[in-house]
């Protein structure tokens, strides 16, 4: 054989070989893609906000107006800080920056709502 016989089968060979890393690296990116398109689909649907400040519904399914919702949240950032001070209203009161009379007249707009 000659010498540029050799050369050429050892240029195909190697040409083989890179064509057969990149069919596998195009297979790995494929794969990769999805994996990708996977994760991006679950990130859509995870929310950063705590579930307790995520807007709720209406019972119909729509979306509520944004003084409700405001209302709501009011309702629930004062209970979760009187929680958090063991019931203490006027402590609770002064944690989130609202006067006491606030707390006592949102703490009661809250009672008549249970109602």
């Amino acid at each position: 054989m000659s010498r540029t016989s050799t050369a050429t089968k050892q240029l195909l060979k190697q040409r083989a070989r890179i064509l057969g890393d990149i069919l596998k690296m195009r297979q790995q990116l494929r794969q990769l893609e999805e994996q990708l398109d996977s994760l991006a689909t679950q990130a859509a649907s995870v929310s950063l906000l705590p579930a307790s400040f995520r807007a709720k519904p209406s019972a119909d399914g729509r979306m509520r107006p944004l003084w409700v919702a405001e209302r709501e949240f009011r309702f629930a950032y004062l209970g979760k800080a009187v929680d958090a001070c063991r019931g203490n209203v006027k402590l609770a009161a002064r944690m989130i920056g609202i006067s006491l009379a606030t707390a006592y007249r949102l703490l009661e707009k809250m009672e008549d709502d249970r109602q």
